[in-house]
């Protein structure tokens, strides 16, 4: 391993969570659903990687009807677009 950050890299799926950190060879889940709240995700993040170390934390979730995530081959955007359809209302977007 380098000398970079350790990196907790969280995935959000619409059945489950999964985590995986630099340096870990076998990722943790917990369940995930539309009732799941924001504080809720941080909450069991940090309880499932209680004993991993990090310096930095990466989160990617898949944008409902977007087949690669609500990405673009032809721009870049700053931000969310939309909310995590794995997640409750009011997670990222605050109206």
């Amino acid at each position: 391993m380098g000398n970079g950050p350790k990196v907790l890299v969280i995935d959000v799926g619409g059945t489950n969570v999964k985590l995986l950190a630099t340096g870990q060879t076998e990722p943790r889940k917990f369940p995930s659903g539309p009732k799941m709240t924001p504080e809720g995700m941080v909450r069991e993040a940090k309880k499932t990687a209680r004993d991993w170390n990090y310096d930095v934390v990466s989160i990617g979730y898949a944008r409902r009807g977007s087949p690669c995530g609500g990405c673009s081959p032809t721009r870049s955007v700053a931000g969310p677009l939309a909310e995590p359809s794995a997640l409750g209302p009011s997670t990222l977007i605050r109206r």
